[in-house]
């Protein structure tokens, strides 16, 4: 996958942190409060869901090193705990389209430049 994916995916990250106000950092921490534990799930499942990311892409843009497995495990628990209709209601307080890096980016995470005109995204 490519760099715009992750760099998408980082961006997911921080909105979602913003939206629930949790701080990005903590991300990565070896916290475990359930504020922190459900801003992961959101960011995985965003990640996964609505920028196609890999769980390796995932893991970096939460900040984290190492295996990939934790974010497999968040998606899969979002969507058992209930999470991916909460992490939707947190998508729809994002401001897809947002730009990242000077690049403009559509809901699915791709490059606005890569639509044809008056394609929609």
């Amino acid at each position: 996958m490519s760099n715009e994916t992750e760099t998408f995916a980082r961006r997911i990250c921080r909105e979602v942190c913003d939206a629930m106000g949790v701080d990005y950092d903590q991300l990565a921490a070896p916290v475990k409060n359930k504020p922190i534990l459900k801003a992961r799930r959101v960011c995985a499942y965003l990640c996964r869901v609505k920028a196609g990311a890999s769980y390796p892409q995932i893991t970096r843009a939460m900040g984290k090193k190492g295996s990939h497995s934790a974010a497999h495990d968040a998606v899969e628990r979002a969507m058992q705990n209930g999470d991916d209709d909460y992490a939707e209601g947190v998508w729809s307080r994002i401001k897809p389209g947002v730009c990242v890096d000077g690049k403009a980016y559509t809901v699915s995470g791709t490059l606005k430049d890569d639509h044809p005109k008056g394609a929609s995204a």
